[in-house]
């Protein structure tokens, strides 16, 4: 057993033009339209890892900063000896990396994952207690910050891994693992007993060490590259005697108490701004071009006449020219405009880019004020919403299996495993989008009113209801008959006759 052959996984790719490569189209007719074997995709590709993901993210890192990109700027000192220009060095140009992936990521992170989830309770209304515990422990467990740190991971990185687990206190909880904290994850597979077990795989150092942790159907085992005296010493953990071809030490071996490895391993084919990175390096290159021109002619340029006694550095910012003519006179050049320029191809690459990754990104003065409707802030936010709904499907698979392993944890914690296992239930992801609440719950209440929606869907739709919200209004409900009932009775006149003392009324 090689412990190796678990952390293997696919790369990610890109595809690119190569010269000569176009394919020419065949002109035939409808009567010689002929079959042809099925073919792969071939077309020519560049393989990125998750470090070349890291790297478009840090502006620091971008090509801008190569100087094969933007090379550096050759000095020249005059020899007076013999008058010909000998080289001083070499001075830095203007560079910057624009943080533009990463505003991306967190757009698309916020707009997908910054609400919580709707569920909907397909069970019937004699299973809609449980629905209402698991939705419980769903919002008890923060399952909505879950789901937005791990896609902050997927659209960073391309990848991301949940896992869920039970701790000592009996409350459940998760693990959120991306390459940016320094897990690499995967998924795979292994035979037992003939059958195919999902396997989850994270990747990962304790103290300098490589370590693999595998999830698999019925145990988590800790696995790590180091001899028994690191173990025991420096890392502070007690190593088996069972060892792989590859030179992993057992660790730990701890049952999970789920049916399938309690782990769910998300993935994209690239990240957000992938189909738009070669524009986020011309606009690299195009604000540097422009810091540069910048330095070069923000300051002002001095033409004289009749010679000069002393001219300043050449390091000197802005420059000045002299002439060796008698008749003395000095004047500032006014340098070249190029800023409409600049500023026209920025705001077309811009403008592009948006387009190109359904990004939106709202400014005060996008917003006409305090009341803008519902219906104006959706179209404000469109693109946004078409990526999103885009996206969810790709997750659908990830999230049945993340809702089964919650279900199970529940269940797990109630003592009542089946009842929680079978619970059918629909969910629904909704964009994060600014949102009119006053016109979205008086549309609510108006349904209401009109007999169109029923108070239970009412509560399930409104934002504000909470889990246990029919349960309480039940009890309101219970509270409000109480009252009444016992201020009919006070109110009630008394038709009894009572015994009199008055003595004049007796015969």
């Amino acid at each position: 057993m090689k412990i190796s052959d678990y952390t293997k996984k696919p790369l990610w790719s890109r595809n690119i033009y190569t010269k000569n490569s176009e394919i020419k189209p065949t002109t035939v007719t409808d009567a010689f339209i002929t079959n042809d074997q099925m073919r792969l995709n071939n077309s020519n590709k560049i393989v990125l890892n998750q470090t070349a993901f890291m790297q478009e993210l840090s502006p620091m890192s971008h090509e801008i900063f190569s100087t094969r990109i933007r090379s550096l700027r050759p000095k020249y000192k005059l020899k007076e000896s013999t008058g010909e220009y000998i080289l001083k060095g070499y001075e830095d140009v203007e560079r910057i990396g624009l943080p533009i992936q990463s505003s991306i990521r967190d757009n698309k992170t916020g707009y997908c994952f910054g609400n919580p989830l709707w569920f909907g309770n397909e069970s019937g209304d004699e299973k809609s207690e449980k629905m209402a515990t698991f939705k419980t422990w769903w919002n008890s467990a923060n399952m909505t910050s879950c789901l937005s740190q791990m896609g902050h991971h997927l659209f960073g990185t391309g990848d991301a891994a949940i896992a869920i687990y039970i701790d000592e206190d009996k409350n459940i909880n998760y693990k959120v693992f991306g390459f940016e904290n320094g897990d690499n994850v995967t998924e795979t597979y292994e035979l037992v007993d003939g059958v195919r077990k999902r396997v989850g795989v994270r990747m990962f150092q304790i103290n300098g060490h490589n370590a693999v942790e595998l999830y698999k159907h019925n145990v988590v085992e800790l696995w790590i590259n180091a001899d028994e005296d690191d173990i025991r010493g420096k890392i502070g953990m007690k190593p088996t005697a069972i060892k792989s071809e590859d030179d992993y030490t057992l660790v730990s071996s701890t049952p999970h108490n789920f049916s399938t490895a309690p782990f769910v391993y998300f993935r994209e084919k690239d990240v957000p701004w992938g189909i738009a990175q070669d524009i986020c390096d011309k606009l690299d290159l195009l604000v540097s071009d422009l810091l540069e021109s910048g330095r070069f002619f923000f300051n002002p340029y001095i033409f004289l006449k009749g010679g000069a006694i002393a001219l300043p550095s050449t390091d000197f910012q802005g420059r000045v020219f002299a002439s060796d003519n008698e008749q003395g006179d000095a004047k500032i050049l006014e340098p070249p405009n190029a800023s409409a320029m600049l500023e026209t191809a920025f705001g077309k690459l811009m403008r592009m880019l948006l387009d190109s990754t359904k990004t939106v990104f709202i400014h005060h003065e996008d917003l006409k004020g305090q009341n803008d409707s519902g219906a104006y802030l959706r179209m404000l936010c469109f693109p946004e919403i078409q990526w999103a709904t885009n996206f969810y499907p790709r997750i659908d698979q990830q999230m049945k299996r993340l809702f089964s392993l919650f279900a199970t944890a529940v269940g797990i914690v109630e003592n009542a495993v089946t009842d929680y296992v079978d619970l059918r239930f629909s969910y629904q992801f909704t964009p994060c989008i600014p949102q009119n609440l006053y016109e979205e719950s008086q549309i609510i209440t108006d349904s209401y009113r009109a007999g169109v929606l029923s108070r239970e869907t009412s509560v399930e739709e409104h934002s504000l209801a909470n889990p246990q919200e029919k349960q309480r209004l039940e009890a309101d409900d219970a509270r409000k008959a109480a009252y009444e009932k016992e201020k009919t009775k006070i109110q009630e006149p008394d038709n009894e006759v009572k015994p009199s003392n008055n003595n004049n009324l007796k015969k």
